[in-house]
């Protein structure tokens, strides 16, 4: 889309509502969320290991045993490396009362992560009163920008599947007005989840179960 602007634009063929409607595309977010994100999740992404073909096991190296043919009869591999690699979870309500440059913000979220870490997994779920999609992001052509949804809101069948999905944490796009987040069991929601509460939304429902971002300035 930039590069296809660009060389329009040059030319002057470029009419203002196919502009507007480009610039608010690769419009930056609002806040750096990658940064919030990865502030949370420090300490996860230290504390995790992977098994590693090309690191040796230290701890097995005193029970080596040498064979005839001085092959060792126990492999020393594999051993264990830092696992530097996270997966969040996006969550994206896609609701009536949610406003289309609201979801355009949430888009703008999954594009500032994945464009800073190329080792984190980003799931995305966008939710009205059900799940309405979901997808997988590694770069940013992968981002759908067909919003489905514009119904009611009920946002936990998408916790609930971050549950499932065992993320490190949920980054959440919403205005608020849903269910009461704050009477489900902690234990039936993700472990970390960060809430963006966009324009004209409230936090009333959500900021007893995770970091709250109100993006009303309040």
């Amino acid at each position: 889309a930039r590069e296809s602007f660009k060389e329009c634009q040059t030319r002057g063929t470029v009419p203002s509502y196919i502009q507007q409607m480009v610039e608010t595309l690769l419009a930056p977010p609002q806040l750096p969320y990658y940064l919030i994100v990865r502030k949370l999740v420090r300490a996860s992404r230290i504390s995790k290991f992977i098994q590693s073909s090309t690191r040796i096991n230290r701890k097995r190296t005193y029970v080596f045993a040498i064979n005839d043919k001085h092959i060792p009869q126990i492999s020393p591999f594999p051993g264990k490396k830092r696992d530097f690699t996270f997966s969040i979870g996006n969550l994206i309500d896609t609701s009536g009362s949610m406003p289309i440059s609201s979801i355009h913000e949430g888009l703008s979220g999954v594009k500032n992560i994945i464009e800073n870490d190329r080792h984190c997994r980003t799931t995305v779920i966008e939710c009205d009163a059900r799940i309405q999609k979901e997808y997988q992001v590694k770069r940013v052509v992968d981002i759908q920008p067909d919003i489905k949804g514009r119904g009611g809101t009920t946002l936990f069948p998408a916790l609930e599947r971050f549950k499932e999905l065992k993320v490190d944490v949920v980054l959440a796009f919403t205005d608020g007005w849903c269910e009461h987040i704050n009477s489900i069991d902690r234990k039936f929601l993700p472990k970390k989840i960060i809430w963006v509460v966009t324009s004209g939304g409230t936090d009333e429902h959500v900021d007893k179960t995770g970091f709250v971002i109100n993006l009303n300035g309040r």
